[in-house]
């Protein structure tokens, strides 16, 4: 790679990159729980609002490993695609499509069934079991939607219609944000459901996606090539297998950040319901804050692909400071103003005095950690991008399992005369441990020749 090249892109292609990114996230990932905790804060009931966060953490994980599927889909429907091989891009599109049924079956039956004993094993007080085992139900029928709605907006978007799949999923947020308006306090002589509203909710917003999805794809002129290619709807067992195997490291890979919340909220839920409240508090806003870095860890990735592959190696090196130093700007301010108001931010989702009084000082205290996760998702982005995708996979996965699980595990058996500060402890391991993964993804980038191919 000897090719000269030029400093990468500017600052105003970045954010223009960044900015439909930041948009789409903030819509379909941060806006739903913070609107979640906002109405159910209404219910002033600690029980519902942690019986809410923690389900909601554990159907985190599983909408990570729906998420997984497609993805490692797309590259095989792709390459089909881009061979003109339509009967072979119909072909694994259908086997796909059996594996994401098969699998949400297969989570909806265990969820139905174990329901009581997840929030048993995560350890929260009864009244908040007995107010979460039903809601966990009802949102495993919605993932079970999920898998098959995500299995079509995949195929869609490996035979390059990002458009399609972008709009199904507004409307979906549109439909879960009126719905769970509606449905949590009651009106139009519809029945209040309380904190079961937003399970309802996403009942009808994945119904109504998945709807659309399959009216676009018997209606839309593009797919009928693809559709027309098909003559066989049965199962290949076999096929449905190597898909699986074939996607073991990108489920690794999302899910291994997505459980160590899960394995979190466990940890302090033993320091009791008001800690297990302020978990899910400070988790929504420091999600929030972080979005863009999220959206920039997905420009990194094309950018720094793009680079490479032009042999640019000085541009991809220089996009990836320029994308640190925006983010760290941007990211930096929203937690300053997080900070300085975090007693009215807690407040408008959690209006009990006992909380807001036992969260500010963590907000603040626990913001300031948040730059190592920053700084992690643009690295891990950068990697990807440079193809180094195996590489993020087991940084993470050992990480979490070798470093955060047993530390949180060791500082929640021990006994601290301040819940405060026993909370800060376990919830700073967490930040900690992706301190640990950025180091370990700048230990990579700093190598010679980082930036070969190895998938």
């Amino acid at each position: 790679m000897t090719k000269p090249a030029y400093k990468g892109e500017s600052i105003r292609q970045l954010l223009i990159y960044w900015l439909p990114e930041l948009i789409t996230l903030c819509v379909t990932v941060a806006l739903p729980p913070l609107f979640d905790s906002y109405l159910i804060a209404g219910l002033k009931s600690t029980a519902a609002y942690g019986a809410l966060g923690m389900a909601t953490n554990f159907l985190h994980t599983l909408v990570k490993f729906s998420e997984a599927i497609p993805v490692a889909a797309i590259a095989v429907i792709g390459r089909h695609n881009g061979a003109k091989d339509h009967a072979g891009s119909a072909a694994h599109f259908i086997n796909t499509l059996w594996t994401a049924i098969l699998l949400g079956f297969t989570q909806l039956i265990v969820i139905w069934y174990t329901a009581p004993a997840i929030y048993e094993w995560l350890g929260v007080p009864t009244d908040m079991a007995l107010l979460g085992a039903p809601f966990l139900r009802l949102r495993s029928v919605s993932v079970l939607f999920a898998f098959i709605l995500l299995a079509i907006l995949g195929f869609m978007r490996a035979i390059k219609n990002t458009r399609t799949p972008m709009l199904i999923t507004l409307i979906g947020t549109g439909v879960y944000i009126v719905s769970s308006l509606l449905l949590v306090s009651g009106c139009y002589r519809i029945p209040a459901c309380g904190m079961y509203g937003p399970a309802l909710a996403a009942l009808l917003e994945y119904t109504t996606m998945l709807c659309i999805a399959l009216w676009c794809l018997r209606n839309t002129p593009a797919y009928k090539p693809y559709l027309l290619k098909l003559t066989n709807w049965s199962i290949d067992w076999r096929a449905i297998g190597s898909i699986i195997q074939f996607s073991i490291p990108v489920i690794i890979d999302k899910s291994a950040l997505s459980f160590s919340y899960v394995w979190l909220s466990k940890m302090l839920a033993t320091l009791g319901p008001d800690s297990i409240a302020t978990f899910d508090i400070i988790k929504n806003l420091e999600r929030s804050a972080i979005m863009p870095a999220a959206a920039f860890a997905q420009v990194v990735t094309f950018l720094v692909s793009n680079h490479l592959g032009a042999q640019q190696v000085t541009a991809a090196r220089t996009t990836i400071i320029k994308i640190l130093f925006l983010t760290s700007v941007l990211v930096s301010s929203t937690l300053i103003i997080l900070s300085l108001w975090a007693p009215a931010c807690i407040a408008l989702f959690a209006p009990i005095p006992e909380l807001i009084t036992f969260a500010t000082p963590l907000l603040r205290i626990l913001s300031c950690l948040v730059v190592f996760d920053f700084v992690q998702l643009i690295l891990a982005g950068a990697l990807r991008g440079a193809g180094k995708v195996k590489t993020v996979m087991w940084i993470r996965f050992l990480s979490c399992l070798l470093f955060f699980l047993p530390i949180s595990y060791i500082l929640s058996l021990c006994s601290f005369s301040s819940t405060s500060l026993q909370f800060c402890l376990i919830y700073g391991a967490f930040y900690c441990n992706t301190a640990l993964m950025g180091a370990a993804f700048l230990f990579q980038l700093k190598q010679k020749y980082w930036y070969e191919k190895t998938i």
